[in-house]
């Protein structure tokens, strides 16, 4: 079962309902296929990828909060590499590789986004800061951008799937590396 990529679902929930994929795919290649190397490799990686969001989700600094997020995403990467590997060595049927792998990357492509858009916010807090140092008033609040993204004007629509917001104008660096081809 895919997770559904048309609805509106939070980060948080997309994560979870990802790991537990992952859990049940480490099972079935320990079981059935007797391949445990692997499948623990994915199930940790997978299975971190929530676990670092949540950790961001309860941050306390804008600093924590991109560093968690960018750390999900790395584990997201590596997801990514395991799921190839493992149907490289034909443990993955190609349909079963193809819904998982695509779970994966779009949970890439949405942490990409958000990590993008907190740096962003982050400098330009950092800026407001040193403006404020130097006796300019403006000060710019940091919003957590999983939150933002309930604002149908929010640049850090994180819940919306990749491709929803086709007819609009987007910023072409939102685009993670390893999915420009």
């Amino acid at each position: 079962m895919s997770i559904p990529t048309l609805e509106k679902i939070p980060i948080q929930e997309r994560c979870f309902l990802f790991a537990e994929r992952v859990v049940k795919l480490a099972q079935h290649l320990s079981q059935t296929k007797k391949e445990n190397v692997m499948s623990k490799q994915v199930l940790r990686c997978g299975t971190a990828i929530g676990a670092n969001v949540e950790d961001a989700t309860g941050s306390s600094t804008g600093t924590d909060y991109c560093a968690r997020i960018s750390i999900a995403y790395k584990e997201a990467r590596k997801t990514s590499y395991w799921l190839r590997l493992l149907r490289a060595g034909e443990f993955l049927t190609e349909c079963q590789f193809k819904s998982i792998y695509a779970d994966v990357e779009t949970l890439c492509r949405i942490l990409w986004t958000i990590r993008k858009h907190s740096q962003a916010q982050l400098r330009a807090q950092e800026q407001a800061a040193r403006a404020h140092n130097r006796g300019d008033s403006s000060q710019i609040e940091f919003v957590d951008p999983v939150t933002a993204a309930n604002n149908a004007n929010s640049p850090a629509r994180a819940f919306a799937p990749p491709g929803a917001h086709e007819d609009e104008d987007t910023d072409t660096d939102s685009t993670p590396p390893s999915a420009k081809k």
